[in-house]
């Protein structure tokens, strides 16, 4: 996901990847878009000899989610004594 790579994405900037035994990709990462941060992580993306860039396709595709629909709530506000 970082630049020069086919799946790379703007403004990712921490990341780590990692299998199992059983013929399985995980990949964490990190990126930081309009001062908002968000860590992803992708469990179990099968069959990495067919395509080793499918866990990076499912953190863009995932990423695209968060920033296209998160949205700021107050929950509570602070009180201020005098």
């Amino acid at each position: 996901m970082l630049s020069g790579f086919s799946t790379s994405r703007t403004g990712v900037d921490g990341l780590k990847t990692g299998s199992t035994s059983f013929q399985i990709d995980c990949f964490a990462g990190t990126t930081n878009q309009n001062g908002f941060r968000i860590i992803t992580v992708v469990l179990e993306a099968t069959d990495p000899a067919a395509d080793n860039s499918t866990p990076f396709t499912l953190t863009n595709q995932l990423m695209n989610y968060v920033y296209g629909h998160w949205r700021t709530t107050s929950l509570v506000q602070k009180k201020i004594n005098p």
